[in-house]
């Protein structure tokens, strides 16, 4: 995992140290595996950000190289607490959740995310609160951080199921079609576990098959 070190070679004293705070809290609060998930989606997030972030100024390279590593660390920073506690702190705070959102176990803890990384780890920034919100449906017109997020959650090297080597190598290639890609494999998914699709299912995917679109 060279590239790791390299990357984080490229954070600067300050961010390296809260970088491993977070892992320091994580490993004491997390299962084994969710943690282990947590770093490997960090992990893959720090190669899609080598392949897809080259172009931007080093000023603002890094600052998205923290955002994306802070965000792929607590993603799943809500799974720590169970659904109905979730709940009861979204009625309670009055999040702005809706009663789908508030009542579907599979993705409580996204959308709970923003308070919950505010009130533990003191994060405001707009860009990490957003890609950690929205990386279980998706969501309109994502930015680079966000896709980093949604397709490293999903094809990270503890994972395993059919086609994810493919979904893998075409993440090297072309984030878009990727995107695409991904986001059809998790619609499936849900369909063939008879699990409750986001309402905004529909509107996100034809967004990311119109944005691919107009990308190639």
């Amino acid at each position: 995992m060279d590239f790791i070190n390299k990357k984080e070679k490229e954070l600067d004293l300050k961010q390296k140290d809260y970088i491993e705070f977070i892992k320091t809290t994580l490993r004491n609060r997390m299962s084994e595996a969710l943690y282990r998930h947590s770093l490997g989606t960090y992990s893959y997030s720090l190669m899609l950000a080598e392949k897809y972030t080259k172009q931007e100024p080093e000023n603002k390279k890094n600052d998205q190289l923290f955002r994306i590593s802070v965000a792929a660390l607590l993603h799943d920073y809500g799974k720590i607490f169970d659904s109905g506690e979730l709940q009861e702190l979204a009625a309670a705070e009055k999040l702005k959740i809706s009663r789908f959102e508030r009542n579907c176990s599979q993705i409580i803890h996204s959308f709970a995310a923003p308070y919950l990384l505010k009130r533990d780890f003191g994060i405001v920034d707009k860009a990490i609160s957003h890609a950690v919100k929205f990386h279980t449906t998706g969501s309109c017109r994502m930015n680079i951080i966000d896709r980093i997020i949604y397709i490293a959650d999903k094809v990270e090297q503890t994972r395993s199921y059919e086609g994810i080597e493919d979904l893998r190598k075409l993440s090297m290639e072309n984030i878009d079609l990727c995107l695409l890609e991904v986001y059809k494999s998790n619609i499936i998914y849900v369909i063939t576990r008879n699990y409750l699709m986001h309402p905004d299912t529909s509107k996100i995917w034809n967004n990311i098959c119109g944005g691919y679109k107009n990308a190639t």
